[in-house]
């Protein structure tokens, strides 16, 4: 999937929600949506992940009704503290529409080192540990070896498509 930021995030999140929103209600499906932030990016954690920490640190947060997926993911997951606070402006976006369009979604947060020596390797431990849980507690295949690195291109490389439509 491409890499959007605000505000074309807004309008593609909220059209991909509408979408699954419509129909019957009783029908609506438990959203599981893994998402990596650094961990300068985590206040209020009384534990934040160091360069030289071995394995990531991974929390699960629950929005809406609890589905069974939830129950089984929160057994295997640690529950952040509750003065956590995630300051990362596409996660607040996504967290503010499920809420309000009440679709039970669990967030698998890996929090990554903020250390540029270890960055990529924390972020690739993250992606394989949410990836692991999910595959553990969902019957689907994780395998390490098929995820596609992709570095965050440079904001001189970006071209932020949103500037067209304010000038």
């Amino acid at each position: 999937m491409q890499h959007y930021e605000p505000p074309v995030l807004a309008c593609a999140l909220n059209e991909v929600l509408n979408k699954i929103v419509v129909g019957d209600p009783s029908k609506i499906p438990t959203l599981l949506v893994p998402f990596l932030v650094e961990s300068s990016e985590v206040k209020g954690n009384s534990k934040s992940l160091r360069s030289d920490e071995s394995g990531a640190l991974t929390y699960g947060i629950q929005i809406g009704q609890i589905t069974d997926i939830m129950q089984t993911l929160l057994k295997k997951i640690q529950e952040p503290p509750s003065t956590l606070r995630i300051q990362h402006e596409n996660f607040a976006c996504f967290r503010h529409f499920v809420r309000v369009m009440k679709l039970p979604t669990f967030f698998l947060i890996g929090q990554t080192s903020q250390y540029l020596d270890s960055k990529a390797t924390k972020q690739h431990e993250a992606i394989r540990e949410i990836g692991e849980i999910l595959a553990s507690s969902t019957g689907l295949q994780f395998s390490e070896d098929r995820v596609i690195w992709n570095p965050k291109k440079t904001s001189k490389e970006i071209k932020e498509p949103w500037r067209d439509l304010y000038g």
